[in-house]
């Protein structure tokens, strides 16, 4: 399937889908992921914060806060056409942002090197292919960062979604960077690391 493909059935799929099969899988995906981080233990968590039909992302971040107080916890800001990871102790730390999306509003800022990171997508593959929304965020802050390879980095770059978005196989361009894992409602893929 190509990236054009992908973005107009996922767009349209996210959007028809609601009420409560979207609140179960909700949960059935925070579940999972909080399973993950108690096994983990990492030190950072870099969710993005969801808006519109993406899968909630700030009971993660609510309960990441609460659950594993041991963890430090960094979300993106979009600055002009880069974008940046800055620390929150707790939701009073997010504002109006980028496209409405909230953001930190602490002066924080860390590098994302080591921990997980939760990207957001509108379709993911089995291979660790991911289908952005097309302005290129997280491949340029990955890249810029040094921590684009699975082999050299401490940092596992987890697609986070709904299980209708993950797809067999989609287009990929040489700039696109590999996912370490593929989390949804449903199932945990993680790839070679």
């Amino acid at each position: 399937m190509t990236k054009d493909e992908a973005r107009e059935q996922m767009r349209r799929q996210r959007k028809e889908w609601s009420g409560r099969d979207r609140k179960i899988a909700t949960m059935q995906a925070r579940a999972r992921l909080f399973t993950y981080l108690s096994t983990r233990r990492v030190a950072w968590l870099y969710p993005f914060v969801s808006c519109g039909t993406e899968i909630d992302t700030i009971e993660v971040i609510e309960g990441a806060l609460v659950h594993f107080p041991w963890m430090r916890i960094a979300v993106p800001k979009v600055n002009g056409s880069t974008m940046d990871f800055y620390e929150i102790h707790g939701m009073q730390d997010l504002q109006k942002g980028y496209q409405g999306i909230l953001e930190p509003i602490t002066e924080e800022k860390v590098e994302a090197n080591d921990g997980i990171m939760l990207l957001p997508g509108l379709a993911f593959d089995r291979q660790g292919g991911r289908v952005g929304y097309g302005a290129g965020f997280y491949d340029r802050y990955l890249s810029e960062h040094g921590t684009a390879s699975r082999e050299t980095d401490h940092l596992y770059k987890i697609g986070y979604g709904f299980s209708f978005q993950l797809l067999d196989a989609i287009e990929t361009e040489n700039y696109d960077i590999a996912l370490d894992g593929v989390m949804t409602d449903r199932e945990f893929l993680l790839f070679q690391k």
